[in-house]
């Protein structure tokens, strides 16, 4: 929506420099072309956008770049490149539920040093209501209700969360990590989830 002449997205202004900033990071991106669009509703001319699509191109792209993008990677360069993913282990037959409830038990007794590259630095029990520091062997409240459920807190802001489907015979495994790019993200995230299935298998 327009405030004061200036398009604002979720609270956040987004300016016309914004969008020139952020094409101007491609190589060889120079001049920048502002296309004027009229909004079918209103009536009105914004200059450069439409519809929550920045129309701004490069000249000679013929696509366009939406502003959405634009604070995306706005978000990433500020705070690092997050990605979130989970890896399943299904167990079926007559023994599945006792393998899932063993590969649980001995989690939870036996914490892992390591998973993958990532050091292992506590870990959240959160049936038994504890958190434990590895490194200094604190242990304190979660605070929240009780639930089969395992958390660890990994090196470099990763982190890995295990519980059993109630629905499937599966253990899931949610994971997290931290990149310095999207493509490098992408490429840890799916060698963590390799390494928590070997680690727990």
């Amino acid at each position: 929506r327009k405030v004061n002449n200036q398009v604002v997205v979720d609270d956040m202004i987004v300016t016309e420099a914004m969008v020139k900033e952020y094409i101007g990071t491609f190589e060889g991106v120079s001049p920048i072309v502002v296309i004027e669009e009229k909004q079918k509703n209103e009536g009105v001319t914004v200059h450069g956008w439409k519809q929550n699509v920045a129309v701004l191109r490069p000249r000679g792209y013929a696509g366009v770049i939406r502003h959405t993008d634009i604070l995306d990677q706005k978000m990433y360069e500020k705070y690092g490149y997050y990605r979130e993913g989970i890896a399943t282990m299904t167990l079926k037959g007559i023994d599945g539920a006792a393998q899932i409830q063993e590969i649980m038990n001995r989690a939870r007794n036996a914490a892992p040093a390591k998973i993958g590259k990532f050091d292992v630095l506590a870990v959240r029990d959160y049936k038994e209501d504890t958190r434990k520091d590895l490194k200094t062997g604190e242990v304190t409240a979660t605070g929240l209700p009780s639930s089969n459920v395992l958390y660890y807190e990994l090196s470099d802001n990763a982190w890995c969360c295990v519980r059993p489907s109630g629905t499937e015979p599966k253990i899931k495994f949610y994971v997290g990590v931290k990149g310095t790019s999207l493509e490098g993200a992408d490429a840890e995230l799916e060698e963590l989830k390799a390494q928590v299935l070997k680690t727990f298998e």
